[in-house]
């Protein structure tokens, strides 16, 4: 309970707003991750091309946030193709 008390707001997903509550950057984050599955599911195998130009490994992958926008645009134009 101390490291708790030590650490306020750790790991709180939503925040209080004025009128509703607010996402966290990490639930930001979590949702973006399971979104990315989904598209990525839905292209089928040709999915796993695009993954391997950015993610090697799980510890060989790239940070390039750019990268990772043109791979999502790619991906979602294949759904819409679909």
């Amino acid at each position: 309970m101390a490291s708790v008390l030590a650490m306020p707001g750790d790991g709180q997903l939503l925040y209080p707003g004025a009128t509703a509550p607010l996402p966290s950057i990490r639930l930001a984050n979590i949702r973006d991750g399971s979104e990315d599955y989904d598209y990525l599911t839905m292209c089928g195998e040709s999915s796993r091309e695009e993954c391997a130009k950015l993610i090697k490994s799980l510890t060989d992958y790239s940070r390039n946030p750019t990268l990772l926008r043109q791979m999502r645009h790619r991906v979602a134009k294949r759904i819409a193709v679909k």
